[in-house]
């Protein structure tokens, strides 16, 4: 039964190694807002304008969601339309409807001013969770990416390794 419980011990150390190891890589090397893991994108907080809500270095699950349903007071990650490739996390404070086209207006929280007004088609999604602390991790994966895998194949050999070190010495 020991046996056993070792195994199943490294198999599911081994799983979890190459969830993180693949999730880690997911959100490290895909870079397009359009692509998304089950209807969800991640994104790191670089700023302290949403604190205490969101601090930098968090780690934001965004789910996909039309502008027409976003509600005063949801935390959205959107395209800011001065700022090409860069994403902006605040907080809607107005939305209306003008032309046909909805105008979104939000604000961080722990800033005075709000945002210029933008359309509803520059918004990514909605936050819908965080992770303090965890976009730090990811941004230090995406800038260090060879000495990341590195790191996961030696803590894996080493595992390893000291599983067969400890079978040969309960062998003998």
């Amino acid at each position: 039964m020991k046996k056993f419980g070792q195994i199943l011990g490294d198999v599911i150390f081994v799983v979890l190694i190459v969830a993180l190891l693949g999730g880690s890589l997911m959100f490290a090397l895909n870079q397009d807002p359009n692509k998304t893991f089950l209807g969800f994108r991640a994104y790191n907080v670089l700023s302290g304008s949403m604190e205490p809500e969101l601090s930098k270095g968090d780690l934001v699950i965004v789910k996909a969601v039309p502008a027409e349903e976003l509600q005063t007071g949801d935390i959205v990650t959107y395209y800011p339309t001065d700022e090409v490739g860069t994403t902006v996390t605040h907080r809607v404070v107005n939305t209306l409807m003008k032309d046909g086209q909805v105008l979104i207006e939000t604000k961080g929280d722990a800033v005075d001013q709000t945002d210029p007004m933008f359309p509803g088609d520059a918004v990514i999604g909605v936050v819908v969770f965080h992770i303090p602390l965890l976009g730090a991790a990811v941004a230090w994966i995406q800038t260090h990416l060879v000495l990341s895998i590195g790191a996961v194949v030696l803590v894996t050999g080493g595992w390893i390794g000291l599983g067969a070190w400890r079978k040969k010495r309960a062998e003998t």
